[in-house]
């Protein structure tokens, strides 16, 4: 049997320590799983910035299923 879990979210774009942009799909809700999408090498944060615009206007939630053992 296989849980789904559905989560409203916003797409805002985030840094690592070393600089690095990528995308974060942060829940809207008071519960959710945080999902990151890491940007191809060389990627600018303008990119990043792009993409989460395009995310934000395209998609305005995520699901994630997994396995329940049992």
């Amino acid at each position: 049997m296989a849980k789904l879990e559905r989560t409203e979210c916003t797409f805002v774009v985030k840094e690592s320590d070393g600089g690095i942009p990528y995308v974060l799909a942060e829940p809207t809700t008071a519960s959710g799983q945080l999902i990151g999408f890491n940007l191809t090498p060389g990627a600018t944060l303008d990119d990043a910035h792009k993409i989460a615009k395009f995310m934000r206007a395209h998609i305005s939630g995520v699901s994630m299923s997994w396995s329940m053992a049992g």
